[in-house]
C-alpha cells in the first residue's frame, strides 16, 4: 500500500516519489540517552533486543522494564543473570551464606518463582544461557577460588539436570533454541568441547585442530557453533556445522596471544579483543562479508581493550582503560570506520563510562560514574528528533544540502560530511516510521 506521495522540486526540476515504508532503520550515528537509574549500583548482566535488563542492584536481583527498575526481593539475597526476548530473567540467590542457589525467574507478566534448588552449589552457581523456551544453562563451582566446576541445565519438562556429574570439570556457555547446550569438559587432564543434546553428550576431538584443548564457545541461531582450539600453541576459532560438518574459519591467533575475549551476534558475527606478546591491545571482527578485520591501539595511550558486545548489523562495543589518567572508556567500532569514543555519538563527555551490551537494533547500555545509561539509536531519518520520519525531517535535509547539516544528529544522518542524496534517500526510505 502506498502510503505518501512525495514531490520535492529543486531549482532544476522536480521529483516525485512514493514513500511506502513503515518500520524505520536505527542511525546508530546519532544516539540518544536513556537515564535507567541515576545509581551506579546497579550491575546489569543482561539486556534483551527490547531493550529490557537484568542485573543486580544492593545485593538483589533487579530488571529494569518500562522505565522502571523492579527490584526482586523473594530471597534474602540474589543477583541478576540472563533474560530471553519473551521478557523473562533468571537469575540466583540463597536464603544465608554458604547455602545452595535457588534459581529465581521474574516472567513476563511480572511475577516471580523460584523454579530451582542448586543442590550442592553452596552459593556459587552462575548462568551463562536461556532461550526462548526459558531452558537456562549454568554451572556452579566447588567453593570459593575452585577451578573445578559442575555445568546444569534447567527445563520446564525435566526440571534441574546436573551434565557429565562423574566428571571432574563439566562446564556450559551457552544454549540454542532447540534446548541443546554447548561447553567443554575435562577427561585425561585436556579441556575438550562438547555438547549436549536430549541428555546425549557429544564431543569433538576427532575435528582438526581440536585433539588438544577446546572448547565450544556459542550458537548462532541457525545453529552453527562457534569452537575454539588451541593446537600447536596458536589459538583457532572456526564455525562449525553439526548437521553437515561444514567448517569456517573465523581467525587464528598467534601463540603469543593472550587475555583473548570474544563475545557473537545472533547471525554469526564475532568481535575479539586480546594483547599480543608486547601486550599491545588489539580488536577484531570477523563477519561472513568482510572476513577478518584488525585495529590495533596505540599502547602510549590504551593500556587494555575489552570487547563487550556485537550485533547483527557488525557494531563492536568494548571499553578502553586509558593512560595517562588510567580511566575507563566506552568504545563503538561502526563498520567501515575505526573504533570512536562512545561519547562522540551523544556529545556528551563522562569521567569515566564502561560499555556492557548492545542488541540488534543498536540499543547501547553503559555503565559511568554517576548514573546507568541505554543509549538508544534514533531512527534514520529522523532529523528534529520528534520520533518520526516525514515533511518536516524531509524539508531539513533540503534546506540543509551541500553542508555538514550539523552532522549525525542533524541532516547528515549517514555522518560522510556532505548533507546530500544518500541523506534524502534515507527519509524517503523511512518514511512514517519510529512513530
Amino acid at each position: 500500500m502506498i502510503d505518501s506521495l512525495i514531490r520535492i522540486c529543486f531549482p532544476a526540476a522536480c521529483v516525485t516519489m512514493f514513500a511506502t515504508h513503515l518500520s524505520a532503520s536505527t542511525n546508530t550515528n546519532c544516539l540518544e540517552i536513556v537515564e535507567l537509574t541515576p545509581d551506579p549500583s546497579f550491575v546489569s548482566s543482561g539486556m534483551n533486543d527490547q531493550g529490557m535488563i537484568v542485573g543486580t542492584w544492593n545485593n538483589q536481583m533487579a530488571v529494569h522494564v518500562d522505565g522502571q527498575l523492579e527490584v526482586i526481593t523473594t530471597l534474602q539475597q540474589s543477583e541478576g543473570g540472563v533474560i530471553n526476548e519473551s521478557g523473562q530473567a533468571v537469575g540466583t540467590g540463597s536464603v544465608g551464606v554458604g547455602l545452595d542457589d535457588r534459581l529465581i525467574r521474574r516472567n513476563a507478566d511480572g511475577s516471580v518463582q523460584i523454579i530451582a534448588i542448586v543442590t550442592g552449589s553452596g552459593g556459587w552457581s552462575y548462568l551463562t544461557g536461556m532461550n526462548e523456551s526459558g531452558s537456562i544453562v549454568g554451572n556452579y563451582s566447588k567453593g570459593s577460588g575452585s577451578s573445578q566446576w559442575t555445568a546444569f541445565m534447567w527445563t520446564e519438562d525435566a526440571g534441574l539436570e546436573f551434565i557429565a556429574p562423574d566428571l571432574d570439570f563439566s562446564y556450559l556457555t551457552a544454549i540454542d533454541a532447540d534446548g541443546r547446550a554447548c561447553g567443554y569438559v575435562q577427561g585425561n587432564e585436556i579441556f575438550t568441547a562438547a555438547t549436549w543434546t536430549d541428555g546425549v553428550m557429544t564431543t569433538y576431538e576427532h575435528l582438526q585442530d581440536m585433539d588438544g584443548f577446546s572448547r565450544a564457545v556459542a550458537f548462532a541461531d541457525d545453529g552453527r557453533i562457534l569452537m575454539s582450539a588451541r593446537p600447536d600453541d596458536a589459538f583457532i576459532y572456526f564455525w562449525y556445522d553439526q548437521q553437515s560438518g561444514e567448517r569456517q574459519d573465523v581467525h587464528e591467533f598467534p601463540s603469543q596471544s593472550f587475555s583473548i575475549l570474544n563475545t557473537v551476534s545472533g547471525n554469526g558475527n564475532v568481535a575479539f579483543s586480546w594483547r599480543d606478546g608486547s601486550g599491545t591491545p588489539h580488536a577484531g571482527r570477523w563477519t561472513p562479508e568482510s572476513g577478518f578485520e584488525q585495529f590495533t591501539f596505540d599502547p602510549l595511550e590504551t593500556i587494555t581493550f575489552d570487547a563487550t558486545g556485537i550485533n547483527d548489523d557488525g557494531l563492536v562495543i568494548g571499553t578502553t582503560f586509558d593512560s595517562p589518567l588510567f580511566t575507563r572508556r566506552a568504545k563503538i567500532w561502526r563498520p567501515s570506520t575505526l573504533p570512536t569514543t562512545l561519547e562522540t555519538g551523544i556529545e556528551t563527555i563522562f569521567d569515566s563510562s564502561v560499555a556492557r551490551f548492545i542488541n540488534r537494533s543498536g540499543q547501547i547500555q553503559v555503565d559511568t560514574t554517576f548514573a546507568i545509561l541505554l543509549l538508544d539509536p534514533r531512527c534514520l531519518g529522523d532529523v528534529d528528533g520528534d520520533g518520526a520520519v516525514g515533511v518536516e525531517d524531509l524539508l531539513q535535509v533540503v534546506a540543509d544540502w551541500g553542508t555538514d547539516g550539523d552532522g549525525p544528529c542533524g541532516s547528515d544522518g549517514n555522518d560522510d560530511g556532505t548533507v546530500g542524496v544518500d541523506d534524502l534517500l534515507d527519509v524517503i526510505a523511512n518514511w512514517n516510521g519510529c512513530g
